[in-house]
């Protein structure tokens, strides 16, 4: 009788450890659904940043160059992380699931940054904007490379995920780097849309390249 009572406690527990350590579908949409949401926060603001600003040339092109910033990280987490499952276990669960919260958290920088820039377009970057920024920037690079090796990823795309994660971390270097640069508010956000261009560009030819047109 104990023996029988002892294995349907392990049965019970494997059972919860199981539930506990798989994400379901639902959840991984749960989440890509709030990063969404955040991101279309990041458009609102700044939209309602610019609204009581005189209209010139260079405001309609840091507004656009923010709105594109935003898209360019959505680019890169719907390209590499979004509706893909989290690999079995409960550290490759918990990871994907935390390691979210410092995206949001850069996200929300890149958006506040971007707003201040918006604001004084006109002077120079001063040192707290700046590093707000590439700071925020650098997070999201470095989480979205973090959560991509947490989640399950079809062989056919081995080669495009490890060398996304790669140009990642060195576009979050390049983003500190960036933070040491005197520049003006069109520069800087335009260093940021260069570096979310290049792993999203690199992923494109190397799917290019694989994928058997004929």
């Amino acid at each position: 009788a104990s023996t029988l009572l002892l294995r349907n406690i392990n049965e019970e527990t494997h059972a919860q450890i199981k539930f506990l350590s798989e994400a379901s579908t639902s959840m991984v949409e749960r989440v890509g659904l709030f990063t969404i949401i955040v991101l279309g926060e990041v458009v609102v603001g700044i939209v309602n940043g610019a609204s009581h600003l005189a209209m010139e040339w260079n405001l309609a092109l840091v507004v656009f160059l923010g709105t594109f910033i935003a898209v360019g990280v959505w680019f890169n987490y719907f390209d590499f992380i979004s509706h893909r499952k989290p690999k079995a276990g409960l550290s490759s669960y918990y990871s994907w699931l935390y390691l979210h919260l410092p995206l949001v958290i850069g996200i929300v920088g890149l958006g506040a940054g971007t707003v201040n820039l918006i604001e004084h377009i006109h002077d120079t970057v001063s040192i707290e904007t700046k590093w707000l920024f590439f700071g925020s920037l650098s997070l999201v690079f470095i989480s979205i490379s973090l959560i991509s090796a947490t989640i399950i990823q079809a062989s056919e795309h081995a080669i495009m995920t490890k060398t996304a994660k790669v140009l990642m971390l060195l576009c979050a270097f390049l983003a500190v780097v960036a933070g040491f640069i005197e520049i003006n508010s069109i520069l800087t956000l335009t260093v940021a849309v260069v570096l979310l261009i290049i792993p999203t560009a690199a992923g494109v030819i190397i799917w290019i390249r694989e994928k058997p047109f004929f």
